[in-house]
């Protein structure tokens, strides 16, 4: 099966867009833990209708507005990695630590931030901080 790539330049850093042609398949921020490791070696930079349904609705979330673009998605499990469509950086430990997202803590709280999630009960573990 074909891979096709596509970039997204977002305000927190470089996004790559994944597809097998008509469904997305993954989302990463470039340079993040667990980048692309779905991907096949060889891949074929292209554009394509869902690579612009996505980068209409990333335009959307990053503009601050909800997005209300219906995107065609393939979940392949647990290997399926969206860093902002499928919002696994809203996942929060119990006691409110800032934890768990391969795109990174300063991302996280960024993208948080973006959601208006209110902060003020939520830290960055000290095991974290450089």
């Amino acid at each position: 099966m074909m891979q096709f790539t596509n970039k997204y330049a977002s305000p927190l850093g470089g996004i790559t867009l994944a597809s097998d042609g008509e469904s997305l398949t993954g989302v990463w921020f470039d340079g993040q833990k667990y980048f692309g490791y779905t991907l096949s070696p060889k891949t074929e930079d292209k554009q394509l209708p869902v690579f612009e349904k996505a980068k209409e609705w990333l335009d959307c979330y990053f503009g601050g507005s909800e997005p209300n673009v219906a995107l065609p998605v393939k979940m392949y499990g647990s290997e399926f990695r969206m860093a902002v469509v499928v919002p696994c950086h809203r996942v929060v430990g119990t006691n409110g630590s800032l934890t768990g997202f391969g795109g990174g803590i300063q991302r996280k709280i960024e993208l948080l931030k973006l959601e208006r999630v209110n902060m003020d009960k939520l830290f960055v573990p000290q095991s974290l901080i450089i």
